[in-house]
């Protein structure tokens, strides 16, 4: 490695913009809370986590692309499903409506048609035996 020193060493500036102050702010704070760690080492993790961790093989992006595809695809399939029953009650809903409609008007017709059928039926009511036939019915037996 024959590299210089000011290749291997670079400057961050900072400048007063609301993400620059931001940024230095949590920078800081990270300090201070890790007395140990220098804002070189900060530096390095950061950009190691950022530039390093953003290279994936491209098995495994395509793998986390199709994952993503086939749950939006689950998700589509759930709505279409929910849509689909939703219908299907709606239709059941009107079938029955229709079905006790058609019933309604058919007993229309037939009590327009047959109107001795649909009238109740009368009780029959049996009558005592009138006295006299019975008094005459038995002088017609004994004669």
């Amino acid at each position: 490695m024959s590299s210089t020193i000011s290749e291997l060493s670079h400057t961050v500036a900072f400048g007063r913009s609301k993400a620059d102050l931001a940024l230095l702010k949590a920078i800081k704070k990270h300090l201070s809370d890790h007395p140990d760690s220098s804002f070189n080492e900060l530096c390095k993790d950061a950009l190691r986590h950022f530039l390093m961790a953003t290279e994936q093989p491209a098995a495994l992006t395509l793998l986390l692309d199709l994952q993503q595809q086939l749950t939006e695809l689950q998700i589509q399939i759930e709505a279409v499903e929910d849509k689909v029953a939703a219908h299907h009650s709606q239709l059941l809903a009107h079938s029955e409506r229709s079905v006790m409609d058609l019933g309604q008007r058919l007993e229309k017709v037939e009590e327009h048609l047959y109107p001795e059928r649909c009238k109740p039926a009368e009780p029959v009511v049996e009558k005592e035996p009138d006295p006299l036939i019975m008094r005459m019915s038995k002088l017609i037996e004994e004669f």
